[in-house]
């Protein structure tokens, strides 16, 4: 399993022998910035090598998405009372990615001001992050890795071009349902502060920067997209790359009829890059074993989008919603000793949530939903009281802070075995559209895992 992270941090002075954050205060921005870049660098190339030392668990398994789910440290742990292992993101790495050059001028030329210094706070949250998980971590339970290097920008800016707008690249049934659900906003810069602010629901209608977002889905999903008129200047004979110059007119609204048409290709080239990125991080979850976690209410439709009949999502998240089960949990400390104590009552729990799905494979409404909710009573919650009384036998002092849901990020668990839900693996990363299956049921009969686990984190 992969502890790189935190020898890396170690290395590198950002954490110390007993996984404590250093003191930030004591180091001078430029020392900073350059520990960053070498962190950036030093994970950048393991990364290939991490994934090849994972071995695929023998336990029920999650990979929470970087892209849609909120990867933070204390709502992470409950969720090792029902997964053997996890996978997250590297929230540090994620930060430490450089500005690309072509970014910086483009930013500079539009008049979008770069945040001056480094944000120490947010640094130390990425550092603290590490030091609370670093016993789950050893444990070899919980393998933060670098996902973000999956999605990292090319290094040359890429031209886009399509005769209608990239609807061909999109499948009628998710076009007609992205396109119901997108939210245009404007984007409007603050000359005075260089920052780019989003009013909220206001109308966007002739804005050249738009914010395209989707309802239930996670805030830093949001794709902001400016138009500027560009001028080509040639083609550089060697590379073979264009030159251009490219300007953005923000006070200037753009006629009725060239922004909708704007929106529309926008608004395709969204659902594009989202599928493709969902696809890369499903791909590997299922390489390595994992059940892919979103807790995007609309990632879970978006994927559902097959023609297949099933439950709604929000009915499928009702069955294991867990809410008023509460566990108390303190630490990574406590998490270890509940299941070091209790493997039985662990492993026993984890075969049922995988029973539970089983039997309701195939049901339609209302039917689903019935047996759903008699399930999690007679099968589920006798468990839950059962791990919960366990945590109580452990707890040694008093309680301080929340109390935590069981449900973690395992609220519902959605396979292809119990619930038609599609695993949308859309997208290839080169070439757009590649072979999608017409139901469910066809794609799983190659599976023997659940392959998704829808999600919502209870949040204190």
């Amino acid at each position: 399993m992969s502890t790189k992270a935190l020898t890396a941090l170690k290395a590198i002075g950002l954490l110390d022998a007993n996984n404590n954050p250093c003191d930030l205060s004591t180091i001078t921005d430029g020392r900073l910035r350059s520990l960053l870049t070498y962190y950036y660098n030093d994970r950048s190339r393991a990364f290939n090598g991490e994934l090849e030392a994972l071995r695929r668990p023998d336990s029920f398994s999650g990979f929470v998405s970087s892209i849609s789910a909120v990867n933070a440290a204390f709502s992470l742990l409950p969720s090792f009372l029902v997964y053997g292992h996890l996978i997250a993101d590297d929230p540090l790495y994620r930060i430490s990615v450089p500005e690309q050059e072509i970014s910086r001028v483009q930013k500079q030329a539009m008049g979008i001001n770069k945040q001056q210094g480094i944000d120490r706070s947010e640094i130390l949250n990425k550092l603290q992050y590490f030091s609370l998980l670093a016993p789950l971590i050893e444990a070899e339970l919980l393998a933060v890795l670098p996902l973000h290097y999956l999605h990292l920008p090319p290094k040359e800016l890429p031209l886009f071009a399509s005769e209608d707008s990239f609807r061909s690249e999109v499948p009628q049934h998710i076009h007609d349902f992205v396109h119901s659900k997108a939210i245009i906003e404007p984007v409007i810069l603050d000359k005075d502060t260089g920052s780019l602010i989003i009013p909220h629901k206001s109308c966007a209608t002739g804005s050249r920067a738009i914010c395209i977002s989707f309802p239930d889905d996670q805030k830093y999903a949001a794709n902001i997209y400016f138009y500027q008129e560009m001028r080509g200047l040639g083609v550089e004979p060697e590379s073979g790359h264009i030159r251009v110059s490219m300007e953005w007119k923000p006070d200037t609204d753009l006629p009725k009829d060239i922004f909708d048409a704007w929106v529309y290709q926008s608004i395709n080239r969204t659902i594009i890059q989202r599928l493709r990125s969902v696809a890369s991080e499903f791909r590997l979850a299922q390489s390595l074993g994992h059940l892919y976690i979103t807790e995007s209410a609309f990632e879970s439709s978006l994927l559902s989008q097959s023609g297949a009949k099933s439950p709604p999502v929000h009915t499928a998240v009702e069955f294991l919603q867990a809410n008023e089960t509460m566990i108390p949990i303190q630490s990574p400390q406590q998490v270890l000793a509940i299941r070091e104590k209790n493997p039985l009552l662990f492993d026993r729990f984890q075969a049922q949530l995988l029973s539970v799905s089983e039997q309701l494979h195939g049901l339609e409404e209302p039917e689903f939903t019935e047996k759903a909710k008699r399930l999690f009573q007679t099968e589920i919650q006798p468990q839950i009281d059962e791990i919960s009384n366990a945590a109580a036998s452990i707890i040694t002092s008093t309680v301080k802070g929340s109390l935590w849901a069981l449900g973690g990020i395992a609220l519902a668990i959605i396979s292809g075995s119990s619930i038609p839900f599609v695993p949308a693996l859309l997208y290839g990363t080169a070439s757009g559209l590649t072979e999608t299956y017409s139901s469910v049921s066809e794609y799983m009969k190659k599976r023997k895992q659940p392959e998704f686990v829808w999600s919502q984190l209870k949040k204190k």
